[in-house]
C-alpha cells in the first residue's frame, strides 16, 4: 500500500479543513487497527471512505465496508452513505471525469456515468459491503484479493451478540487471507463507554482517560499496537454553535455525542451515604465482559434499595448472574429463576437501585440489554 501517494491523492481532493483528515493518522506505521471515535457529523466515515477510494485509485485496492446486520447493508440503507462523495464532485476528481456517480448493488459499489438520469457506463467493483451476521457464509463465497482496507462502521451499539468480537476477527481473517499490510478502521459515535469492543480491544480504560481531540497508541497484553483517536470538531463553525444554543441548549450529558462534548453520558442515581443502613442481602454478583459487579440489598429511610458496585472477587456461597451458561452451581443465566432472584430484580425494575458511579451503571444496563 503506497500510503504516501494515497495521502497525496486525498489532499488533492480539497476536503474542507473543518472535517476529520485521515492523512494525519500514522498510517505508515506498522499498525493494523485504527479506532476512530467522535460525535456525529465530523466526517470520519465519509473521509475514511474517500481515503479508501484514493487507495483504489492509487493501488487498485477494493476496500471492504462492514456493518453488523445484513439489513444495514441493503441498498435502501447504503445508497445514502456515499451521497456527499457524489454531490461534492469527488467521483469526478477520483476518476478524472470518466464517471460522475456511484451505484450500489448486491454488496458491491461501482463508479458510473449518469446522463439524463440513465446509467450509460460503469466501472469494475471499487468497494464491497459485508455484514457481521453473514460471516460464516462469506468463508466460502467471498474473495477480495485486494481487500487490504477494512472499515467496520458503527461498531458501538446497544446490543452485542454472543462472541461478537471473535466473530468479527474471523470475518477479518476471511477478507485478509494472510496478506500483510491490511488495515482495519473501527468507526463509531461516542454513545456508550461500556461496550464490548473497547474491553475486548483492551483499550477501554485508556480511551476513557482521553479527551476530545486527543489520540494515542495503546498496546494489548500481547504487545500489539492499536491507534485510537477521539476526534474533535475543534473548528466548530459559528453556525453549529448557534444551532446548538437554539436546539440543544439543555444540561443533558446524553447530548454530548450530538453537540460535540465528548461521550454521551446518562446520569444515574448514586449510592447514598447514610448511617443507619441495614444489609438485607449481600451474596449476589453480576459477571459480564470480564467485569464483576456486586449487588447488595439494603434498607434505610423506610426504603429497600439495591446498591451495585464494582467487585474484585466472589465467594463459595455467592450467587452470580451472567450472560453465559457456565457449569458452576453458583452461576445463573440472566436474571436467574428463584423467588429470591425475582425480589432483587423487582427492586431494579422499580428503579429502587443506586450505583457506585455512572460507569458501573452503564455496564449494568448493558448486561440487562444483552441478556
Amino acid at each position: 500500500m503506497n500510503i504516501k501517494e494515497i495521502n497525496r491523492k486525498y489532499r488533492k481532493l480539497g476536503v474542507p479543513d473543518e472535517f476529520f483528515n485521515p492523512t494525519e493518522m500514522p498510517l505508515q506505521e506498522n499498525i493494523g487497527h485504527y479506532v476512530l471515535l467522535s460525535e456525529r457529523s465530523t466526517g470520519k466515515t465519509t473521509n475514511i471512505l474517500l481515503w479508501a477510494l484514493c487507495a483504489n485509485k492509487v493501488d487498485g485496492l477494493t476496500p471492504v465496508y462492514i456493518r453488523y446486520s445484513h439489513d444495514s447493508i441493503a441498498p435502501k440503507n447504503l445508497n445514502k452513505l456515499v451521497n456527499v462523495i457524489i454531490q461534492c464532485g469527488y467521483v469526478n476528481k477520483l476518476t478524472d471525469g470518466v464517471y460522475n456517480t456511484m451505484i450500489y448493488r448486491a454488496g458491491e459499489w461501482r463508479y458510473a456515468k449518469e446522463v439524463d438520469g440513465e446509467i450509460v457506463s460503469k466501472s469494475d467493483v471499487i468497494m464491497y459491503a459485508l455484514s457481521m451476521d453473514r460471516g460464516d457464509l462469506y468463508k466460502s463465497t467471498f474473495n477480495a484479493p485486494k481487500g487490504d482496507i477494512i472499515i467496520y462502521d458503527e461498531f458501538i451499539r446497544d446490543y452485542y451478540s454472543a462472541n461478537e468480537f471473535i466473530r468479527f476477527l474471523d470475518l477479518v481473517k476471511t477478507v485478509q487471507r494472510d496478506r500483510e499490510g491490511v488495515k482495519v478502521f473501527w468507526l463509531a459515535n461516542t454513545i456508550n463507554t461500556e461496550n464490548e469492543y473497547l474491553y475486548e480491544l483492551e483499550i477501554h480504560d485508556g480511551v476513557l482517560s482521553m479527551q476530545p481531540g486527543e489520540f494515542n497508541v495503546f498496546r494489548t497484553s500481547m504487545g500489539m499496537p492499536i491507534y485510537c483517536n477521539i476526534i474533535s470538531n475543534k473548528k466548530l463553525s459559528k453556525h453549529k454553535k448557534i444551532v446548538n444554543r437554539l436546539l440543544y441548549g439543555f444540561n443533558k450529558p446524553e447530548l454530548n455525542s450530538i453537540i460535540g462534548g465528548g461521550w454521551a453520558h446518562t446520569i444515574y442515581p448514586h449510592i447514598e451515604t447514610v448511617e443507619d443502613k441495614y444489609v438485607v442481602s449481600n451474596r449476589h454478583y453480576i459477571q459480564y465482559m470480564d467485569r464483576l459487579m456486586h449487588i447488595k440489598v439494603v434498607r434505610y429511610n423506610r426504603m429497600t434499595i439495591a446498591e451495585i458496585t464494582k467487585a474484585t472477587r466472589t465467594y463459595p456461597d455467592s450467587i452470580i448472574y451472567t450472560d453465559t451458561f457456565p457449569a458452576d452451581y453458583r452461576y445463573r443465566h440472566g436474571r436467574g429463576y428463584t423467588q429470591g432472584d425475582r425480589l432483587i430484580w423487582d427492586l431494579i425494575d422499580k428503579r429502587m437501585v443506586r450505583f457506585q458511579n455512572n460507569q458501573i451503571a452503564a455496564l449494568f444496563y448493558n448486561f440487562e440489554k444483552n441478556t
